[in-house]
């Protein structure tokens, strides 16, 4: 018996043996050639009350100052999007399609729509490609990027689950969303990092001119809870959002090109997050069309249309399932040549709730938003229409937004 149990306990000891060694023969193989894939999204609906009484359906949406770009309901339930991003990883490799679909997507994909469907579609539940690229990680310091990716330029993104703030800045409203193309992103140091890529005219899927814009971003880390990124944009025909009608008669995109330089910095110490936006955009006539167009658009006064504006952004967690936070922004379009042809100023007060282990976020807001004088050089006011059908120079909504991650 005893040379029985020897043997018994050899033979188990080899058969271990052996799996083991077949199975770290086996099993890496296997991991790499299958790589990761990981599944992330949320969806989100929202419920809004301005107090002017402006109607209910779409009426916070229009060229007008403080327009939303996604929550444009007014007193009904709605819903915004809902996001499935799929990121598959294998080794130097990285594959991510992130799809939208709801009423949103719409504004979120700006070039799949003509812009003059966009008020009758925004309850259409569209479909839509928010990024979809691949990534190589040619070293720790280089990676190239190709296909359509999100814009670089602003603080805020499309997803309200990232979002402090569930309503939008006018800054993000303005654009751009995303851009078709390659860049390339380098590491220069552990605190400072570089992108530089060209792409087709932003917002759009396709190119309408020869000139692929560059893109740039410098980025800076020079202590521990900070960045800084310096952002800049030029391109060909871009006049997507406009709101003055001169840009109709600019047929040739190669007339005139648009510049946009963006700052955007954020700071956190403890549970108090502080950021900042800040950008500046103008169009440049190329050729003498294009020169007397911008003339008749800014009365003389001013050789090229510009715009601009700035935010600043403060949220505290006053508790693990509850933060508090604001924004205080002001945006100039004087001459009406992009989304919103208005000077605003916005004051927007949020407080995050967090559920269920952070899968549901609650987020009431209330937002201020005022505007003074006229708005551009032809003394129309873009402003908000209230319940007695006059135009109001503020409006002041408050709402509910339910966040589902998943």
């Amino acid at each position: 018996m005893k040379f029985l149990d020897k043997t018994l306990i050899l033979i188990m000891l080899t058969l271990s043996a052996y799996t083991v060694s077949f199975s770290q023969e086996i099993e890496t193989p296997v991991d790499e050639k299958k790589g990761k894939l990981e599944i992330t999204g949320y969806l989100d609906a929202y419920y809004n009350v301005a107090f002017n009484k402006p109607g209910v359906g779409p009426t916070l949406w229009g060229p007008a100052a403080g327009s939303r770009a996604f929550d444009i309901n007014n007193n009904q339930f709605s819903l915004g999007l809902v996001q499935g991003k799929f990121d598959y990883t294998k080794g130097e490799i990285e594959v991510v399609a992130d799809l939208i679909a709801g009423p949103n997507s719409v504004l979120a994909t700006l070039g799949q729509f003509p812009s003059s469907t966009w008020p009758s579609a925004l309850g259409a539940g569209s479909f839509g490609i928010k990024q979809l690229y691949g990534v190589w990680k040619a070293n720790d310091k280089l990676s190239f990027t190709i296909g359509q990716f999100g814009t670089h330029i602003g603080y805020e993104v499309i997803e309200s689950s990232i979002n402090f703030n569930y309503s939008l800045s006018n800054l993000f409203n303005n654009g751009p969303f995303y851009h078709t193309g390659l860049k390339a992103n380098y590491a220069i140091s552990d605190k400072v990092g570089l992108m530089a890529g060209l792409v087709n005219t932003w917002d759009n899927f396709d190119d309408n001119n020869g000139f692929k814009s560059p893109v740039l971003q410098l980025s800076l880390m020079p202590v521990e809870g900070m960045a800084i990124y310096l952002n800049y944009l030029v391109g060909k025909g871009d006049h997507a959002g406009t709101l003055n009608p001169a840009f109709a008669t600019l047929s040739d995109p190669n007339s005139f090109t648009t510049s946009i330089y963006d700052l955007t910095a954020t700071y956190s110490i403890g549970k108090v997050n502080l950021g900042v936006n800040a950008a500046y955009g103008s169009y440049h006539a190329s050729d003498n069309s294009a020169q007397t167009v911008f003339s008749s658009i800014t009365k003389n006064k001013k050789d090229n249309p510009t715009w601009g504006g700035i935010a600043g952004y403060f949220n505290v967690a006053a508790t693990d399932n509850f933060s508090i936070g604001t924004r205080i922004e002001q945006f100039n379009d004087f001459y009406g040549v992009r989304y919103i042809g208005a000077k605003n100023t916005s004051i927007t007060l949020t407080g995050v709730i967090t559920c269920a282990g952070g899968s549901l976020l609650l987020k009431p807001e209330l937002r201020l938003d005022s505007s003074k004088g006229d708005n551009n050089v032809d003394g129309h006011v873009n402003i908000y229409n209230g319940e007695d059908g006059k135009t109001k120079d503020a409006q002041q909504t408050l709402g509910l937004a339910a966040i589902f991650k998943f």
